[in-house]
């Protein structure tokens, strides 16, 4: 649902897929809304991804950020958006070990390069 200050309204689906499902959220200081998700396979461990989200004219632009590798960073739990001091978006990304001694719980940022995003749906 988008909010635009005064009423509610129904926005256009968020894009899912390849087995990915979504961990968490959270709209930056440059108006996008940045993705956290993760897969699970008995096979390869965890693997999780982040993404862009700008809202196009009632669709979704959808920009891949990172991908990490399977079974190597962890069970990706959370995220959220900060402007660094030089206006930079950052990522900050955590991860849960799941009481699990084999896995380990890490906080990571990832710094974004300059540019403008605004949601306008």
């Amino acid at each position: 649902m988008i909010y635009d200050g005064k009423t509610w309204r129904r926005g256009p689906p968020l894009p899912v897929g390849r087995g990915f499902a979504i961990a968490g959220a959270d709209v930056g200081p440059d108006g996008c809304l940045y993705l956290v998700e993760r897969r699970f396979s008995v096979a390869t461990g965890f693997t999780f991804r982040v993404r862009r989200l700008a809202g196009r004219e009632g669709a979704w632009e959808d920009t891949p950020l990172y991908t990490s590798p399977a079974a190597t960073l962890g069970n990706a739990e959370g995220i959220s958006a900060w402007a660094a001091p030089d206006g930079r978006v950052v990522l900050s990304v955590v991860t849960d070990n799941g009481f699990r001694p084999l896995q380990k719980t890490r906080l990571m940022e990832f710094r974004l390069p300059p540019g403008e995003c605004a949601l306008r749906l």
